[in-house]
């Protein structure tokens, strides 16, 4: 239109190549028929984003096509790009049943021009030529693999990334070689995640690393994880959990374990390996446990009765967790026993808040062994069905006088036909603030929940009851008792 006036042009070079970094690379590329202005702008864009998607079918005949003429794409912009600086690269393609080798020697111009931060997922790729440049990079801080079909092994001659502090890799095979060139040439490394990795490592050994998480990762032996400076621990894992043992661990304030039961994954390991993970002696699981004693915040999830055995009887005879403050557990089935749960509140004389994710009420002849939890103050119960004679949660109330917010969760609420409320019975709390009641749908038996609990619990000022259903439009209902 005559007359109008390109305010953008007219901003400045560093201003512009921001502006397009949201951008993909192909649509920063495109950006040069817009005037003589923007021509080479984008060859000094300082971020990088490559996707094979569907916005490729537009100019191709088929699928090799389209793969094809992505390759070229990026290779001729990493060959026409200038010496600007680089801060990330972002490459994901997935390859449509092995049609297309795509070159990777891009990823040597890439790390020439000392980028912080690279990410690569390809999928679809039998054979990768993967340069081992991409872990010589200097400058790098942040790098994220993904390399499917599962179990590609990457075989770098060294690795050299002074600077890098994130490390992120999945559906790779990792073996001790790679571990050991890792630690030599990370010094900074603070955080590793393995996701779906298969593990032939006999050692994890960081001085510096301060957050670990291993995600569903095959292990293939057992496993020592020895690193002082750790803040952070994150396993979730099909492997019974006695193969990992934890040294040095006095850092170690936070802990995620989640243990599941897979028959079918177990049945392609090695008949030594499935020995070594079937019959694996109780000091295994105390060296485990034992690397988990100076931590605050602890989540367990099992999903097996047998695995849960297993840790009830290190735990029973095990010293004390003196810093533990917030205990999560459930997502097992509470068949037999209250067992664990118990110990941990026997060995945990700090314990601030304590989530229960229940399915089952098969608690009393462990818990009434534990005494008052002078220090809890908060307490989330969670089960899928509960029932509103509330044995446990009356129990917990009973013998926690700091508390000041208690939770219960269900996704349906049931009446006790057995059991009858305890007419005539109070607790008398000072702290006690806040009742959350959340249930899947509108019940009015959680109304009868919350009117018992205001019978039986007197407070030292207002008690507010908040029941919340998980409807389509959430609807929240205040009934102040007292």
């Amino acid at each position: 239109m005559e007359g109008t006036v390109d305010r953008i042009s007219s901003l400045p070079d560093d201003v512009l190549t921001h502006i397009l970094s949201f951008l993909s690379t192909r649509e920063a590329v495109q950006t040069c028929l817009l005037s003589k202005r923007w021509r080479n702008t984008w060859a000094s864009v300082p971020v990088l984003k490559f996707h094979l998607d569907e916005s490729w079918i537009n100019n191709a005949d088929n699928d090799t096509d389209k793969e094809l003429k992505f390759d070229q794409f990026v290779n001729g912009m990493l060959g026409h790009r200038g010496p600007s600086h680089l801060d990330t690269v972002i490459y994901s393609a997935t390859f449509g049943h092995g049609s297309c080798e795509p070159s990777m020697g891009w990823l040597d111009r890439a790390a020439l021009l000392m980028p912080h931060a690279i990410s690569i997922d390809i999928d679809g790729v039998e054979k990768l030529n993967f340069p081992d440049s991409v872990f010589s990079c200097a400058s790098l801080e942040s790098l994220e693999l993904c390399l499917f079909p599962y179990g590609r092994i990457i075989r770098p001659k060294s690795i050299a990334l002074a600077s890098l502090k994130t490390l992120n890799l999945r559906l790779i095979r990792l073996d001790d070689d790679f571990m050991q060139k890792l630690f030599l040439g990370c010094p900074t490394l603070e955080r590793l995640k393995l996701h779906h990795c298969e593990l032939f490592i006999s050692d994890i050994s960081s001085s510096m690393l301060k957050e670990l998480a291993i995600l569903e990762c095959p292990q293939f032996q057992s496993m020592q994880i020895s690193c002082p400076g750790l803040f952070s621990l994150f396993i979730r894992t099909s492997m019974r959990i006695q193969i990992i043992s934890l040294e040095n661990m006095a850092s170690l304030v936070k802990a995620y374990i989640s243990l599941y039961w897979c028959d079918e994954e177990v049945r392609y390991y090695p008949f030594d390996v499935q020995a070594d993970v079937i019959n694996v002696p109780n000091s295994a699981n105390s060296k485990f446990l034992s690397g988990l004693s100076n931590v605050t915040s602890l989540e367990l999830h099992f999903d097996h009765p047998e695995l849960r055995e297993w840790w009830e009887d290190t735990i029973t005879n095990y010293k004390t967790f003196y810093n533990l403050k917030r205990l999560d557990v459930g997502a097992w089935s509470l068949d037999t026993d209250f067992r664990l749960v118990a110990s941990f509140l026997e060995h945990s004389p700090v314990l601030e808040q304590l989530t229960l994710r229940l399915d089952r009420e098969q608690w009393e002849k462990h818990i009434s062994k534990c005494t008052t939890f002078y220090h809890f103050k908060s307490l989330i119960i969670g089960a899928w069905n509960m029932v509103i004679g509330f044995s446990l949660v009356a129990w917990f109330v009973e013998h926690s006088p700091s508390l000041e917010q208690l939770t219960l969760q269900s996704n349906r609420i049931k009446a006790d036909t057995q059991k009858e409320p305890r007419h005539g019975v109070s607790f008398q709390f000072e702290y006690l603030e806040t009742v959350n009641i959340s249930c899947e749908k509108k019940d009015e038996l959680a109304c009868k929940l919350a009117t018992q609990l205001g019978q039986y619990v007197k407070t030292n000022r207002p008690l507010e009851i908040l029941i919340s259903w998980n409807i389509d439009i959430y609807q929240l209902i205040n009934i102040i008792v007292n």
